[in-house]
C-alpha cells in the first residue's frame, strides 16, 4: 500500500489494519518460540545420540581387543607354539610339559568362554523384581 493510499484510509480502517498486523506479529512470535523450543529438543537429542555413539565405539574397541586375544590363541594353537618349550639340545619336549602347556591353553580358552558367557548373561538378564 502506498503512502497516498494510506492517507486516504479512514481512522477505523487504519485501526483494523494495525490490529491485524499486531496479530500477525504475535503469531510470528509464537511460531519463533515453537521453532526455538524444537531446536533445543533436537540439540538435546543430538547430545544423547553422541553419547550412545561413544558408548558403542568403546564397546567395539573392547570387542576388538577380545577378538585379538582369541585370534592370538588360535594362531598359537595352529602354529604349535604351545609345544615349543623343551630340551634346547635335542629339541624334544617331555610329556608332562606338553600336558601342562595343553592344560594352560585349555584353561585360557575356558576362561575366555566363561567371560563371554557372563557378559552375554549380564546383558540379557531380566531386571530383578522385588518380592513383597
Amino acid at each position: 500500500m502506498t503512502e497516498k493510499e494510506l492517507h486516504r484510509l479512514r481512522r477505523q480502517d487504519l485501526l483494523q489494519l494495525l490490529l491485524s498486523q499486531s496479530r500477525e506479529v504475535a503469531e510470528q512470535g509464537d511460531r519463533i518460540q515453537e521453532l526455538e523450543d524444537r531446536e533445543q529438543e533436537l540439540e538435546a537429542l543430538t547430545e544423547k545420540l553422541k553419547g550412545r555413539l561413544n558408548e558403542k565405539d568403546e564397546l567395539i574397541e573392547k570387542l576388538k581387543a577380545r577378538l585379538d586375544e582369541k585370534d592370538a590363541l588360535i594362531r598359537d594353537l595352529r602354529e604349535g607354539r604351545i609345544f615349543e618349550a623343551g630340551d634346547p639340545v635335542t629339541g624334544t619336549v617331555s610329556a608332562p610339559i606338553r600336558i601342562e602347556e595343553l592344560f594352560g591353553v585349555t584353561r585360557r580358552a575356558a576362561e575366555l568362554y566363561l567371560r563371554e558367557k557372563a557378559r552375554v548373561y549380564a546383558q540379557d538378564k531380566p531386571p530383578e523384581k522385588d518380592e513383597p
